[in-house]
């Protein structure tokens, strides 16, 4: 059984102060990226919308969504112990998925240049390929 490192981080997470739960707080993330906002500075913006509101089964009248700043918490959460440990649980989950583990895994990593056009969120100016 692949094993990693024990160590676990304490989070500061106020149970009893708490409004939405993990489990609130992702599927709205999800959500947001599912529809195509990449980050979670449009949050403020549609934690109050009613179709964003009816996909996690709440209704248009109730409490809105969690907001940006609660997103950003979530996501600068982890530190690099709980990163080392997910990154190993994900490597055992894989390892896990056969009947029996091979020796050697080969990654194949797809450098594709995919080009970008004007003004496009992220681009970056690639010297070699003069983009």
């Amino acid at each position: 059984m692949w094993r990693c490192g024990s160590r676990l981080a304490s989070t500061t997470r106020a149970i009893r102060q708490a409004r939405y739960s993990v489990a609130d707080i992702l599927r709205f993330r999800m959500l947001l990226i599912t529809v195509g906002y990449e980050d979670g500075i449009d949050a403020n913006a549609l934690r109050a919308d009613p179709v964003f509101k009816l996909a996690p089964e709440r209704l248009p009248g109730e409490r809105d969504l969690c907001s940006q700043s609660t997103i950003s918490r979530l996501e600068n959460l982890p530190d690099r112990w709980i990163l080392l440990r997910l990154g190993c649980a994900m490597v055992g989950l894989y390892c896990a998925s056969f009947a029996q583990v091979p020796k050697r895994i080969t990654l194949a990593i797809d450098d594709t240049f995919d080009a970008v056009h004007r003004g496009q969120q992220l681009r970056l100016f690639n010297a070699h390929r003069d983009d």
